[in-house]
């Protein structure tokens, strides 16, 4: 035999060895249960107040009326909601012409409701605000715009589930 087809030989055998053990390998990782995602405690009314504070207006002044209910906590992905929920919150206040009125209310199965008074639709464009209503919506939330009524203005509605609470109302919201 030449030395060329030992050396071929030699390589296949490694290659059969190589596979065989990724295959041991695959299967074993098919077993797995999936880890579930970090979950931290927020305490909306304390972050929804930071988030608003940090975000003076495009005007230069701040006409938000505030009514944040006390207590409100939900668990859930921390990061990617509050940057998705800043976001949201900054394009919302940016487009309003006039004061705005900004609720945190309790809702049931550990959910909460932030209701944005004197808001328009959001530019669903903006990739960090499309994220945010994305991260609400696969997390069993929901956002919903309800234009203004005769002696109620237009409002922007934020549901957000806790992680293991009810997912939001049926409602169709913005995707």
């Amino acid at each position: 035999r030449t030395r060329l087809v030992v050396g071929v030989e030699a390589l296949a055998e490694v290659k059969e060895q190589m596979t065989a053990a990724l295959e041991r390998h695959r299967r074993g990782f098919g077993r797995r249960v999936k880890t579930r995602p970090y979950l931290q405690e927020v305490r909306l009314n304390e972050e929804v107040a930071a988030i608003l504070d940090r975000m003076p207006r495009s005007a230069g002044s701040d006409p938000v009326v505030r009514d944040l209910a006390e207590n409100v906590r939900i668990r859930t992905r921390k990061q990617p909601f509050l940057a998705g929920l800043a976001a949201l919150l900054r394009q919302a206040l940016d487009a309003a012409t006039a004061s705005v009125a900004v609720r945190l209310e309790k809702a049931s199965g550990g959910r909460a409701v932030l209701v944005l008074e004197g808001v328009g639709l959001p530019e669903i464009g903006e990739a960090a605000v499309a994220a945010g209503i994305n991260f609400l919506n696969e997390n069993g939330g929901a956002v919903r715009h309800k234009p203004a009524e005769p002696g109620r203005p237009s409002r922007l509605i934020i549901e957000i589930a806790d992680r293991f609470g009810e997912p939001a109302s049926g409602d169709p919201g913005l995707s």
